[in-house]
């Protein structure tokens, strides 16, 4: 499966704004060494970053004035935005490709040892719940973004959102909670069915 590489490249180039060494951007982003080296001199190649070597140490820093800087930014910002809150990007996914969906109880994003993670759980009706399943995966995996259950080992420093999905004959909506977004919040009935299928 293709990904879009621009992220990694990104956290790369977010990692060097301030100067920084090639093993200092492998260890505050999580990408190997050898990845580093090669995105790097592939960056300094198009000028979107410079080198300077003092004896053996090669300082690294960015081309602020680049064209491409600008885009980057932009890039990993709306990848940021997407982990930081998935629901509203889970939404859209479902609504796009006709799956009836309602999210379950309540999600918040956090740092586990340098990890970011986000939780989302959602309720899909059975008829969708494959297709939705192999829909929503395919969306995150081709931004880099590691789909994962609380059983699934994940290495440090990768980027997390785990969704549950849980297969129901019926959705019921809370309407308090109902507006015109695309946001569907289901009731504590389709809430509790959802976690009796948990266990």
């Amino acid at each position: 499966m293709q990904t879009i590489s621009i992220f990694r490249d990104a956290k790369i180039v977010n990692s060097a704004k301030n100067g920084n060494t090639l093993s200092g951007i492998a260890k505050e982003t999580g990408i190997p060494f050898q990845t580093v080296r090669r995105i790097v001199h592939a960056l300094a190649d198009l000028e979107v970053i410079r080198l300077l070597k003092i004896g053996k140490v090669v300082t690294v820093r960015v081309n602020k004035d680049h064209l491409l800087i600008n885009s980057m930014n932009a890039v990993t910002q709306w990848i940021r935005n997407i982990v930081d809150d998935p629901h509203d990007f889970v939404a859209e996914i479902c609504q796009k490709n006709k799956i009836n969906y309602a999210f379950v109880g309540t999600s918040k994003a956090k740092y586990v040892k340098n990890q970011m993670q986000n939780k989302v759980q959602i309720a899909i009706l059975k008829k969708d719940f494959v297709k939705g399943k192999k829909i929503i995966n395919k969306k995150f995996a081709n931004m880099g973004i590691k789909i994962t259950t609380q059983k699934d080992k994940v290495n440090v420093n990768d980027i997390v959102v785990s969704i549950d999905c849980f297969p129901v004959e019926k959705i019921i909506l809370d309407k308090k909670f109902q507006t015109n977004t695309m946001i569907k919040i289901s009731s504590t009935i389709t809430e509790s069915n959802c976690m009796r299928r948990k266990k």
